[in-house]
């Protein structure tokens, strides 16, 4: 990209420099200067201050760390599905691939006691369970022996993952 704005930037200076050689109003030469600028400056800007007013909100993901960090007891078994932000270092974590992939056995027999569900993750297949019948059912199939004990679903005001804290059964 920034390769593409110089490119952009010289296109602009060749275009005004090629202006001054027509013999146009002054007004209109000033115009068209004024009209190219703002519509080369104004993209990048617009994405700018998007991005800025993005960082300033509460993404879900310090949602979900900020709940597991005062609701879970310390040294409590975390598995989760998402290095979208790490868990607190008073838990014992494990991060793996996809939580589907734990579905091969009961969690009640692991050491898991919670799951961190990403819809980076899941979303991709909850959403077509027509094309993903195979993982759709995985994911079911953990959301069947977990209790849903907190959701941080995104909104205007809490952009990011639907993240998803899932209680195992015993």
């Amino acid at each position: 990209v920034p390769f593409l704005s110089l490119l952009a930037a010289a296109a602009v200076v060749w275009t005004v420099d090629r202006l001054r050689r027509w013999e146009l109003p002054q007004v209109a030469r000033n115009g068209v200067t004024v009209l190219l600028t703002i519509v080369t400056i104004a993209p990048p800007a617009y994405t700018s201050i998007r991005f800025d007013a993005n960082s300033a909100k509460v993404w879900t993901t310090k949602l979900a760390y900020e709940w597991t960090d005062t609701q879970l007891p310390p040294g409590t078994v975390v598995w989760s599905e998402t290095r979208e932000f790490l868990l607190p270092r008073t838990l014992k974590a494990q991060y793996v691939k996809e939580l589907r992939f734990l579905s091969v056995a009961p969690l009640d027999r692991t050491e898991a006691q919670y799951l961190v569900a990403s819809s980076q993750n899941f979303g991709k297949y909850l959403n077509n369970c027509e094309q993903f019948k195979s993982e759709c059912a995985d994911y079911e199939a953990i959301f069947r022996q977990t209790e849903e004990v907190a959701r941080f679903t995104p909104s205007p005001e809490h952009p990011g993952s639907e993240l998803r804290i899932l209680k195992v059964k015993r």
